[in-house]
């Protein structure tokens, strides 16, 4: 995994939609959220991941920069005239030239929640480039950069895009992380080629990165050049966290089954393990059932249809009877159930995301007797006179193979296997046992 070795925090907009509303020019990176200015804020949170800190400004807020940023190991620098693709590339120059980088708009808010969940992907143990978006209408996304296929574009729709309408679209919309020698190479010769023009960075992105591997984390992100969003901070309202919503429909969803008598939390033993099983049982009930009559899923059949609204609302019922086994199966409240869920939803994406780096086949990593993945349950290591192995951390079994022939452990005195089936090369090719 290559190390992050800086962050550019780009605040020098000149603003335009909310000089009408009082903002001066180039002052949105110094209003304040919560008490804080934003620029600080954004500072404190990429601090988290590096100490090499880049802000671009313009030489009308660099002052006003500087003395917000005092204290911290923020750098201020200016450029003007570029856009912010040109911004970028004055930032990037400041930073060791190999190695990721983290960039943030300076106008953008993002929670605690939603900036923990991009270090999550940020920090997976393989060279991921997370780019926080969001998902919206299609004919809103038209003013946002956003993905199309493979590419990211900018302005009135594609080609592709009204030959192939869909409802949603999946915008940029926070902070994303990308390599910085492929990023200085890219916008150098952008520069180059726009020369007095603007070089934007969005249409852009999946060029910042090797492959285009850039991979979207969804955020809930306040731009605060939204007007409305102005009138929240002026009115000293607390900015929201992403999460709230999903505690209240927890709340919600407990509270239907206490007032029909079924409290999910105050079951034990034998009434504990038939409600689980009715909750499962309804939720598979649901999916197989219900949902999957709301398309044409069947491949022998012609129809491709999707019944949306009706597909949806089956879907809302499975996710109802999951929430209730969740909350009889952990038996927390709904605040703690909201961040165990957060937090193992989390945990697992990152073990996701290691499996397709390391080439997951499905087989190979899983138990030899109950057949859980190992990284799931997780292992311990024993030894023995056969050398080390590993011990599944949901049964308990050693996972060393033994020939069924010679009766050697593959794998140990210098007797190998088949990676996929466990055959000794010594011994007949037939599966072996496990100790």
């Amino acid at each position: 995994m290559s190390e992050v070795v800086g962050a550019v925090v780009l605040a020098g907009g000149p603003n335009v939609r909310l000089q009408g509303a009082g903002v001066p020019a180039y002052q949105k990176p110094l209003l304040t959220v919560n008490g804080v200015p934003l620029v600080r804020r954004i500072v404190a949170q990429v601090a988290e991941v590096t100490s090499h800190v880049v802000v671009v400004g313009a030489e009308v807020n660099r002052d006003a920069l500087v003395a917000v940023l005092h204290g911290t190991s923020a750098e201020v620098v200016c450029e003007v005239g570029t856009g912010v693709g040109g911004a970028l590339l004055a930032g990037l120059r400041q930073l060791p030239q190999s190695g990721r980088y983290v960039a943030v708009m300076g106008d953008n808010y993002v929670s605690d929640p939603d900036w923990s969940h991009f270090l999550v992907w940020l920090n997976t143990g393989c060279d991921c480039y997370p780019v926080g978006v969001q998902v919206m209408p299609s004919a809103e996304a038209v003013r946002f950069t956003r993905r199309v296929f493979d590419t990211w574009v900018e302005g009135p729709a594609t080609e592709l895009e009204i030959s192939r309408p869909s409802a949603t679209s999946t915008v940029w919309c926070g902070p994303f992380a990308a390599d910085v020698p492929t990023s200085v190479n890219h916008l150098s010769r952008r520069r180059a080629d726009d020369r007095d023009e603007p070089t934007p960075i969005g249409p852009h992105l999946s060029r910042l990165v090797p492959y285009a591997h850039l991979t979207p984390v969804n955020m809930r992100v306040l731009d605060i050049g939204v007007p409305n969003a102005l009138a929240d901070l002026r009115a000293d309202r607390e900015v929201p966290h992403a999460d709230d919503r999903l505690v209240r429909l927890l709340e919600s969803q407990l509270g239907v089954q206490v007032a029909n008598r079924l409290d999910p939390l105050g079951y034990d033993g034998d009434e504990r393990v038939r409600y689980l099983k009715d909750m499962v049982l309804a939720c598979v009930a649901e999916l197989t059932g219900e949902a999957l009559g709301e398309f044409g899923w069947k491949p022998w059949a012609t129809s491709r249809h999707v019944n949306e609204k009706a597909l949806f609302g089956e879907l809302r019922d499975a996710w109802q009877f999951l929430t209730n086994a969740m909350f009889a199966a952990l038996r927390l409240p709904p605040a703690e159930l909201a961040d165990a869920l957060y937090d193992a939803v989390l945990e697992k994406h990152a073990v996701n995301l290691r499996r397709v780096r390391d080439g997951y086949d499905g087989v190979s990593t899983k138990c030899v007797r109950c057949r859980r993945a190992l990284d799931d349950v997780g292992t311990t290591t024993i030894r023995d006179s056969f050398g080390d192995a590993v011990m599944c951390g949901g049964c308990g079994a050693a996972q060393r193979f033994y020939c069924e022939r010679c009766e050697r452990p593959i794998g140990g005195e210098g007797v190998r296997c088949t990676p996929d089936l466990g055959y000794c090369e010594l011994g007949d090719p037939r599966r072996a046992t496990v100790a």
